[in-house]
């Protein structure tokens, strides 16, 4: 929010907590304050000392803002207004006058269009929203399938490299038996064919 230099107000709230005058400029009190909408005076309520009333009496600054409430007063009409524009023939602040109704029924009127729009920019926040929201499950449901296809392709591939496996043991088992066998046949060929040159060196 722009804060205006000539406005006691956004001087009054520009300034940190510990920096800002919430205290009574006459007695120091920090309870039931009231700042001045004219000069930027701050002083009590009239349920504390009453310096605020005493200083209107003084300076007929007629409005002041509750500090903690931010509710404004009117001294003159002894009630709370809170609609204040700057008289353009002297420019005092003053409280708009409602005429038979009409600023009231301007300012509904106002409000149901601030409504109707509000909820259009909610019902347009809300289409993106879930299109944005369904284009990203699309997404997602997208790089699914891939990585489902990725996984497939992993597990066939896996399938195919254990039966490759598997045969090539099964082969093995089927050399190491043959080759067994035919050790064997081997040797039992070997001791007949040694047994028969013994058998002619005794003849000789």
């Amino acid at each position: 929010m722009t804060k205006c230099s000539t406005c006691p107000v956004c001087r009054f709230h520009a300034l940190p907590p510990e920096q800002s005058s919430q205290v009574c400029m006459v007695c120091g009190n920090t309870e039931g304050l009231w700042l001045c909408l004219i000069c930027g005076y701050v002083g009590c309520g009239r349920y504390e000392e009453d310096t605020h009333v005493v200083t209107f009496e003084r300076t007929n600054h007629t409005y002041s803002m509750d500090v903690e409430e931010r509710c404004v007063w009117d001294y003159v009409g002894d009630n709370y207004v809170h609609r204040l524009i700057q008289n353009k023939a002297d420019g005092k602040i003053v409280a708009v006058q409602d005429q038979d109704g009409v600023l009231e029924e301007k300012f509904e009127s106002l409000t149901l269009e601030y409504s109707y729009l509000l909820t259009q920019q909610l019902e347009s926040q809300r289409d993106f929203f879930e299109k944005k929201l369904l284009f990203v499950e699309q997404e997602a449901m997208e790089r699914i399938s891939i990585i489902d296809e990725e996984v497939q392709k992993v597990t066939q591939e896996k399938e195919r490299f254990k039966k490759l496996y598997e045969e090539s043991e099964e082969e093995r088992r089927k050399q190491e038996k043959k080759g067994e066998e035919e050790r064997k046949r081997l040797e039992k060929k070997i001791e007949t064919l040694t047994s028969k040159f013994n058998v002619i060196s005794k003849d000789l």
